[in-house]
């Protein structure tokens, strides 16, 4: 069964590789020029710039049983990009989950109000999970969640933290809103399905992920300064 499941992502990654087109981005793990209030968007990924550290230090965080994730460089000959495997596998008890994370480097998040993901996803599943945390041990941990929907064209998807609820081992929370981060924190991706999921959705998929970006909302007193 390891094999035929090697075969499938390999499989995969061989037909993405033929079919990518390039994208170059500059000032991997910088900020950008967008201002937002007085932050700049912040650039938490650029995985197109040659000289990033984007691949480094993810974590599989998956559901313990046959499910597998992981996140990769895709690179050809004037392009590179990240691509995010996954491989879902039913359990008998329980949902099913496959994704990773990585520590940020800084405690940015609290300073800023969400993401925006440059991707292109492939696979039958279209609803995804943003989640981030601040704990050490990732899988005894309180996350904040939120489900984001894909189209299957290269697109930017605009996450807002202020509709993440709290989830632990998956299971959500019954009336608790996450309060925010304080301090460095991992932020990750996954794919996730309930028990009573059709068998169609199980098996490999995959996103390929240009950027994320944490962005600022313009404040309203922002918006009336800059009118006057």
């Amino acid at each position: 069964m390891a094999i035929g499941n090697i075969s499938v992502i390999v499989a995969i990654f061989t037909t993405l590789l033929l079919n990518t087109c390039g994208s170059v981005r500059e000032n991997s793990l910088k900020t950008t020029n967008s201002r937002r209030d007085d932050l700049a968007n912040r650039t938490l990924l650029d995985s197109t710039d040659s000289n990033t550290n984007a691949f480094e230090n993810w974590i599989e965080v998956s559901d313990g049983g046959r499910s597998k994730a992981t996140l990769v460089k895709l690179k050809g000959l004037n392009y590179q990009s990240a691509i995010f495997f996954f491989l879902l596998a039913p359990r008998e008890n329980g949902p099913s989950f496959a994704g990773v994370d990585r520590i940020l480097a800084d405690d940015v998040l609290p300073a800023y109000d969400g993401v925006i993901i440059d991707l292109y996803r492939q696979g039958p599943h279209s609803h995804f999970r943003l989640f981030y945390d601040e704990c050490s041990d990732t899988c005894n941990c309180i996350s904040n969640e939120l489900v984001f929907e894909t189209s299957g064209k290269r697109e930017q998807v605009k996450i807002p933290f202020r509709n993440s609820s709290a989830y632990l081992h998956g299971t959500p929370l019954s009336n608790s809103k996450c309060s925010g981060l304080t301090q460095k924190s991992h932020i990750g991706i996954k794919v996730y399905v309930g028990g009573n999921t059709p068998k169609n959705l199980f098996g490999p998929g995959s996103i390929e992920i240009f950027t994320i970006l944490a962005y600022k909302e313009r404040s309203n007193a922002s918006l009336k300064k800059s009118s006057l």
